[in-house]
């Protein structure tokens, strides 16, 4: 897989204790991901996916007025999945809620998940310029 990682300083305190991770599948380009780790857990992650890929929710995201499916796009929240957590201590994030923002571009898809945790960046910094899919010697991989 292809990866990078971004530190989060915390303005209130200059401390850095979380990061944004992108990562783009070899077999699956089109459908990368963006993370927020917090002292190297996961707490969140938003998934692009197409529509027609659809996955079960856990029984319990049901009481928290998640549907029983979800399809295409979607972010597994740290609000939907802190109770899975604190109740297992697995650091899993099963609890999964569809997205509806256009998620064409790893653009959009970064900057709306850094817009949805709240980290906060500034205009002048919202672009990523991303490698052509054959530089590193993949097959469009």
């Amino acid at each position: 897989d292809y990866q990078v990682a971004w530190p989060i300083k915390e303005l209130s305190t200059g401390i850095i204790r979380s990061g944004l991770r992108l990562r783009i599948p070899f077999a699956a380009y089109d459908n990368p991901s963006v993370g927020l780790v917090y002292r190297r857990k996961m707490i969140s992650r938003v998934d692009r996916a197409k529509q027609s890929s659809c996955e079960p929710t856990p029984p319990y995201a049901q009481k928290l007025g998640l549907p029983y499916r979800v399809c295409g796009p979607h972010i597994h929240g740290w609000k939907e999945n802190r109770p899975h957590i604190a109740m297992t201590g697995l650091w899993e994030l099963p609890a999964r809620r569809e997205v509806t923002a256009n998620m064409t571009r790893i653009n959009q898809m970064f900057f709306w998940f850094c817009d949805e945790i709240s980290v906060t960046i500034p205009t002048d910094y919202r672009i990523l310029h991303m490698p052509d899919r054959g530089l590193f010697g993949q097959d469009n991989a």
